[in-house]
């Protein structure tokens, strides 16, 4: 189902694709470093692995060993930054986190096993690779092109820490679980993914965010797609029928020239951001206000 396809912090510009964000950013290119774990000693290979989204959900750190100093997981000080900031991962470093207390910025990078598509307008990748941290929502997949992003220590399965409100667990079979403000994420050892704001959902208006399925839609022959919202504040009730509408017109051979009721159009493009190459082009429908789109990916 795919196709194509941290928030920059103070130390370092990135560019971001989430559920969270829109607008049109320019990519930066910045090196990633990760500083080598003091604490890391052996992956948890032996235990096996949660194998669905439920088990993901469910897992728990049932043999705790202790509780770890957040002073163990403490970055060290950059020449041109001032601010603290603290990287924990899982036991082999695949998945990880950063939290940068002066500005509340929780970011991880994750290794997600299918990486949920987060599709928008002005931005050059579509799959995520880690998580954002909202107050009024909570954790949300979101896609990270350069920006620096540092962790200081491993949790080894058993092992939890509180870093500034935000408690990570180091889960039996190689997973990580974090916790704040009464939001949760897992994503276990195999790469599934869990949180309670995943799938984001429409509100009870219609309107939703980046990355929102409003439904299936088959606007041109009998193959099915997922239509993804491709900008903040996009409506799916009124994406939707002007798919269903669109549908009508193609049937009666007009479905290029008559124009769309409800104040939207759909052509086949690339969406901006990314090259206009066959393999990026894909149908989409936008209101003729251009604060709403959506794309259709199979």
């Amino acid at each position: 189902m795919k196709s194509l396809l941290f928030p920059s912090a103070v130390i370092g510009m990135a560019l971001v694709v989430s559920a969270c964000s829109s607008g049109t950013s320019e990519p930066v290119t910045s090196t990633v470093v990760v500083q080598p774990s003091q604490s890391a000693s052996a992956s948890s290979e032996s235990a096996p692995a949660p194998s669905s989204t439920a088990e993901a959900a469910s897992a728990t750190s049932k043999d705790k060993s202790g509780q770890r100093s957040a002073d163990e997981f403490l970055n060290a000080p950059l020449d041109h930054s001032t601010m603290d900031s603290y990287g924990v991962t899982n036991a082999d470093g695949s998945s990880g986190c950063m939290v940068i207390p002066d500005n509340d910025h929780v970011s991880c990078r994750l290794a997600f096993n299918d990486p949920p598509l987060v599709p928008q307008v002005g931005m050059p990748i579509w799959e995520s690779n880690g998580l954002k941290y909202e107050s009024d929502y909570g954790f949300s997949p979101a896609a990270f092109v350069g920006g620096e992003y540092r962790t200081a220590g491993a949790l080894q399965p058993g092992e939890s820490v509180d870093i500034e409100g935000v408690t990570f667990e180091a889960l039996v079979g190689g997973g990580l679980k974090g916790t704040k403000d009464g939001h949760e994420f897992t994503i276990s050892g195999s790469g599934e993914y869990h949180s309670d704001t995943f799938p984001p959902k429409p509100a009870a208006d219609g309107t939703a965010r980046v990355g929102t399925v409003c439904g299936q839609a088959n606007p041109m022959g009998n193959q099915d797609f997922l239509v993804y919202v491709a900008q903040d504040g996009t409506n799916c009730n009124e994406a939707m029928a002007a798919l269903d509408e669109y549908k009508d017109a193609e049937k009666g051979g007009q479905a290029l020239i008559a124009p769309v009721s409800n104040g939207w159009g759909c052509s086949v493009s690339a969406l901006d951001g990314q090259p206009d190459t066959p393999e990026n082009r894909h149908f989409t429908c936008s209101a003729d206000n251009g604060q709403q789109r959506v794309v259709l990916i199979k």
